[in-house]
């Protein structure tokens, strides 16, 4: 497990998106233990932040403190994938019809920017890079709608979504996919098609559901299953 302290000047936030970055770049792979001790002598801090980082992250989903058990990165969880892809998906439409009637000529220039990025990325097979730019891409409808708490608040809950696409790119080679996508996108934008912008956007998002089943037979630890459900049951009062 390799951490850094993130140049934040509150040392609690540092530990905090240091570990989160680490967990949704599955640089620390889901079920993969958390021991406190540990992480406080690696980055050289008592174990309290540690303590109050992991806490916060359980709250996110993306740790489970298990009692008696110990405390593991959360194994991805199909049933909040879904259900996190559905709140980005439902407020994405809503704000890409906003962004249609608030859109510039620079506005364009940033999404097109936002390609040939994912395009270096991809040539450079860096498919963390690749995710990055995409949620860059997507964000520019929502900022330039004003809706900067929507995108924070699907920023904040797309931990169990945003693992399972990066795997996606590794797998299954989406990435052109991706890119043809969002080209089609940025096209339907300047014809201002709404009905084709909302049916490429729809089709965006529900693209992953139909790669699901591959990933999990390939990556069956890295996913919830129902077995797991029997003793995952949090006690925020036992730590490793």
């Amino acid at each position: 497990m390799h951490l850094t302290m993130n140049p934040i000047s509150n040392i609690g936030d540092s530990i905090y998106f240091g570990l989160r970055k680490q967990i949704i770049e599955l640089n620390l792979k889901p079920g993969e233990p958390l021991v406190i001790k540990e992480i406080a002598q690696k980055l050289e801090v008592s174990r309290s932040p540690v303590r109050d980082s992991i806490i916060k992250l359980s709250k996110e989903g993306l740790v489970d403190i298990l009692a008696q058990r110990g405390t593991y990165v959360s194994k991805i969880d199909l049933k909040r994938v879904e259900e996190e892809q559905f709140i980005r998906s439902s407020l994405e439409e809503k704000a890409i019809l906003l962004f249609m009637k608030q859109y510039n000529e620079y506005s364009i220039i940033q999404l097109e920017n936002l390609i040939e990025m994912q395009i270096t990325s991809l040539k450079n097979q860096d498919y963390t890079s690749f995710l990055d730019y995409d949620d860059a891409f997507h964000s520019i409808f929502f900022k330039t709608a004003e809706r900067d708490m929507s995108w924070n608040l699907i920023e904040s809950i797309s931990g169990h979504y945003r693992r399972l696409r990066l795997i996606t790119l590794w797998d299954l080679e989406t990435s052109e996919e991706v890119i043809r996508q969002h080209r089609q996108i940025i096209q339907y934008i300047k014809e201002k098609n709404v009905d084709m912008i909302l049916q490429s956007t729809h089709q965006h998002f529900t693209r992953i559901v139909s790669q699901t089943d591959y990933i999990v037979e390939k990556y069956p630890t890295y996913f919830k299953q129902k077995s797991d459900e029997n003793f995952l049951s949090k006690n925020f009062g036992q730590y490793v």
